[in-house]
């Protein structure tokens, strides 16, 4: 009987110290995949994403808040893997277009078809990667928020005007 809640004091423990923490969350309307799997609006306008996430979007933006300060605005058809070693967070494209905002202290890395992509910090600008084959554009500059379409004073309009992404209100459906 002993060594039977041992393991199961250690099962649990190793459950706990393997359990993925959060790198950030993401906010949309609607159409974003998180590992495949639709993400039920409804329920929750924000969701997090871990180490090992993919994230896609499908005909709506997203905003990704990471720890950090760092947001990366997610065009429509867009798709990334977050990755974490050793506690320095990155962003590996698979497509489309992100929008960055980097804070000076950050660590955050951005790569794109396994090819680790030159950003200073703090950097405000695009990373695109129009097809998998090619090689990703980097263009600094001010960035071009995503506009996020929500009804006003839902639980998604607070959390897309905490993200910092551009809002377009509209009325409820009647």
């Amino acid at each position: 009987m002993y060594l039977i809640k041992l393991f199961a004091v250690l099962g649990l423990a190793c459950s706990l110290a393997c359990a993925t923490q959060p790198l950030g969350k993401i906010t949309t309307t609607e159409g974003v995949l998180i590992n495949g799997e639709g993400v039920p609006q409804k329920t929750a306008p924000t969701w997090p994403v871990a180490a090992n996430d993919e994230v896609a979007t499908t005909t709506n933006p997203a905003v990704l808040m990471l720890l950090k300060n760092d947001r990366a605005y997610m065009d429509a058809k867009t798709s990334l893997q977050m990755e974490d070693t050793g506690g320095i967070p990155s962003l590996h494209l698979a497509l489309g277009r992100i929008c960055l905002k980097v804070a000076k202290e950050s660590v955050l890395q951005i790569f794109a078809l396994g090819e680790q992509l030159s950003i200073a910090h703090p950097f405000e600008g695009s990373v695109t990667l129009s097809t998998p084959h090619e090689k990703a554009t980097v263009t600094a500059g001010r960035c071009r928020f995503p506009v996020i379409p929500v009804v006003a004073g839902t639980a998604a309009a607070a959390a897309a005007a905490a993200a910092g992404a551009a809002i377009v209100t509209a009325s409820p459906a009647r």
